[in-house]
Protein backbone atom coordinates (compact mmCIF):
# COMPACT_ATOMS: atom_id res chain seq x y z
CA UNK A 1 0.00 0.00 0.00
CA UNK A 2 1.41 3.30 -0.99
CA UNK A 3 -1.19 5.51 0.72
CA UNK A 4 -3.43 5.90 -2.33
CA UNK A 5 -7.07 4.88 -1.97
CA UNK A 6 -7.85 1.69 -3.86
CA UNK A 7 -10.80 1.35 -6.20
CA UNK A 8 -13.38 -1.43 -5.71
CA UNK A 9 -15.24 -3.10 -2.90
CA UNK A 10 -14.08 -5.19 -0.01
CA UNK A 11 -15.13 -8.81 0.25
CA UNK A 12 -17.34 -7.93 3.22
CA UNK A 13 -19.20 -5.25 1.24
CA UNK A 14 -19.78 -7.62 -1.69
CA UNK A 15 -21.04 -10.32 0.65
CA UNK A 16 -23.47 -7.92 2.35
CA UNK A 17 -24.87 -6.82 -1.03
CA UNK A 18 -25.31 -10.43 -2.18
CA UNK A 19 -27.16 -11.36 1.03
CA UNK A 20 -29.50 -8.37 0.63
CA UNK A 21 -30.17 -9.20 -3.03
CA UNK A 22 -30.94 -12.80 -2.08
CA UNK A 23 -33.42 -11.72 0.57
CA UNK A 24 -35.13 -9.29 -1.79
CA UNK A 25 -35.32 -11.91 -4.55
CA UNK A 26 -36.87 -14.52 -2.28
CA UNK A 27 -39.42 -12.02 -0.96
CA UNK A 28 -40.30 -10.88 -4.49
CA UNK A 29 -40.64 -14.49 -5.65
CA UNK A 30 -43.10 -15.33 -2.90
CA UNK A 31 -45.05 -12.13 -3.36
CA UNK A 32 -45.22 -11.90 -7.13
CA UNK A 33 -45.81 -15.33 -8.46
CA UNK A 34 -43.32 -18.05 -7.68
CA UNK A 35 -45.24 -18.98 -4.54
CA UNK A 36 -48.66 -18.24 -6.01
CA UNK A 37 -50.03 -21.69 -5.24
CA UNK A 38 -49.41 -21.51 -1.49
CA UNK A 39 -52.23 -22.16 0.96
CA UNK A 40 -52.59 -18.46 1.96
CA UNK A 41 -52.56 -17.37 -1.69
CA UNK A 42 -55.26 -19.88 -2.61
CA UNK A 43 -57.38 -18.77 0.37
CA UNK A 44 -57.06 -15.16 -0.78
CA UNK A 45 -58.03 -16.23 -4.31
CA UNK A 46 -61.11 -18.07 -3.02
CA UNK A 47 -62.21 -14.97 -1.07
CA UNK A 48 -61.73 -12.83 -4.20
CA UNK A 49 -63.66 -15.35 -6.32
CA UNK A 50 -66.51 -15.36 -3.80
CA UNK A 51 -66.70 -11.56 -4.04
CA UNK A 52 -66.58 -11.82 -7.84
CA UNK A 53 -69.40 -14.39 -7.86
CA UNK A 54 -71.45 -12.10 -5.60
CA UNK A 55 -70.90 -9.19 -8.00
CA UNK A 56 -71.84 -11.36 -10.99
CA UNK A 57 -75.06 -12.43 -9.28
CA UNK A 58 -76.01 -8.77 -8.96
CA UNK A 59 -74.84 -7.86 -12.47
CA UNK A 60 -76.61 -10.78 -14.14
CA UNK A 61 -79.65 -10.58 -11.81
CA UNK A 62 -79.49 -14.33 -11.24
CA UNK A 63 -78.90 -16.69 -8.36
CA UNK A 64 -75.35 -17.99 -8.49
CA UNK A 65 -73.84 -20.65 -6.26
CA UNK A 66 -70.18 -21.25 -5.51
CA UNK A 67 -69.77 -24.94 -4.77
CA UNK A 68 -66.85 -27.22 -4.10
CA UNK A 69 -65.78 -29.86 -6.60
CA UNK A 70 -63.39 -32.77 -6.15
CA UNK A 71 -60.29 -30.64 -6.51
CA UNK A 72 -61.50 -27.05 -6.39
CA UNK A 73 -64.66 -25.04 -6.87
CA UNK A 74 -67.00 -23.66 -9.52
CA UNK A 75 -69.77 -21.10 -9.88
CA UNK A 76 -73.08 -22.34 -11.25
CA UNK A 77 -76.31 -20.69 -12.32
CA UNK A 78 -78.88 -22.10 -9.89
CA UNK A 79 -81.80 -21.94 -12.35
CA UNK A 80 -79.89 -23.64 -15.17
CA UNK A 81 -77.94 -26.02 -12.88
CA UNK A 82 -74.91 -25.37 -15.07
CA UNK A 83 -71.52 -23.72 -14.60
CA UNK A 84 -71.42 -20.13 -15.77
CA UNK A 85 -68.94 -18.49 -18.11
CA UNK A 86 -67.01 -15.73 -16.35
CA UNK A 87 -67.56 -12.56 -18.41
CA UNK A 88 -64.11 -11.29 -17.39
CA UNK A 89 -62.24 -14.29 -18.85
CA UNK A 90 -64.80 -15.84 -21.24
CA UNK A 91 -63.92 -19.18 -19.61
CA UNK A 92 -65.98 -21.47 -17.38
CA UNK A 93 -65.85 -20.15 -13.82
CA UNK A 94 -64.05 -23.17 -12.38
CA UNK A 95 -60.88 -23.20 -10.27
CA UNK A 96 -58.60 -26.16 -9.59
CA UNK A 97 -56.64 -26.04 -6.35
CA UNK A 98 -52.91 -26.72 -6.53
CA UNK A 99 -50.13 -28.30 -4.50
CA UNK A 100 -52.32 -30.73 -2.58
CA UNK A 101 -54.66 -28.09 -1.16
CA UNK A 102 -58.11 -29.49 -0.34
CA UNK A 103 -61.37 -27.62 0.16
CA UNK A 104 -64.34 -28.41 2.39
CA UNK A 105 -67.47 -26.44 3.23
CA UNK A 106 -70.00 -24.43 1.39
CA UNK A 107 -71.80 -24.12 -0.89
CA UNK A 108 -73.02 -20.55 -0.82
CA UNK A 109 -75.73 -19.09 -3.04
CA UNK A 110 -75.98 -15.37 -3.80
CA UNK A 111 -79.31 -13.88 -4.86
CA UNK A 112 -79.69 -11.07 -7.40
CA UNK A 113 -79.02 -8.52 -4.64
CA UNK A 114 -75.77 -10.22 -3.66
CA UNK A 115 -77.12 -11.61 -0.40
CA UNK A 116 -76.22 -15.14 0.70
CA UNK A 117 -79.41 -17.21 0.77
CA UNK A 118 -80.37 -20.80 1.50
CA UNK A 119 -82.10 -23.11 -0.97
CA UNK A 120 -85.48 -21.59 -0.12
CA UNK A 121 -84.29 -18.06 -0.81
CA UNK A 122 -84.15 -17.07 2.87
CA UNK A 123 -81.18 -15.31 4.46
CA UNK A 124 -78.37 -17.78 5.09
CA UNK A 125 -76.13 -18.06 8.13
CA UNK A 126 -72.37 -17.58 7.79
CA UNK A 127 -70.80 -20.09 5.42
CA UNK A 128 -67.25 -21.35 5.93
CA UNK A 129 -64.88 -22.83 3.38
CA UNK A 130 -61.82 -24.53 4.87
CA UNK A 131 -58.70 -24.99 2.78
CA UNK A 132 -56.11 -27.45 4.10
CA UNK A 133 -52.61 -28.59 3.16
CA UNK A 134 -49.70 -30.12 5.07
CA UNK A 135 -51.53 -29.98 8.40
CA UNK A 136 -52.31 -26.26 8.06
CA UNK A 137 -55.70 -24.68 7.36
CA UNK A 138 -57.15 -21.37 6.24
CA UNK A 139 -60.84 -20.51 6.60
CA UNK A 140 -62.71 -18.25 4.21
CA UNK A 141 -65.99 -17.05 5.69
CA UNK A 142 -68.99 -15.57 3.88
CA UNK A 143 -70.81 -13.33 6.33
CA UNK A 144 -74.60 -13.46 6.59
CA UNK A 145 -76.69 -10.58 5.22
CA UNK A 146 -73.83 -8.67 3.56
CA UNK A 147 -72.16 -11.65 1.90
CA UNK A 148 -68.71 -10.27 2.74
CA UNK A 149 -66.11 -12.93 1.96
CA UNK A 150 -62.88 -12.79 3.92
CA UNK A 151 -60.06 -14.96 5.16
CA UNK A 152 -60.49 -15.26 8.92
CA UNK A 153 -57.64 -15.86 11.36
Amino acid sequence: MNGKPTAGFSLLELLAVLVLLGLLASHAGLRFGFGGATLPAQADQLAADLRHAQGLAMQLARRLRLETTGGGYRVVDVAASAPITDPATQQPFTVALENGVTLAGGPVTFDSLGRPVDTGGLAAAAVDFVLAADGRTRTVRVRPVSGLAEVVP
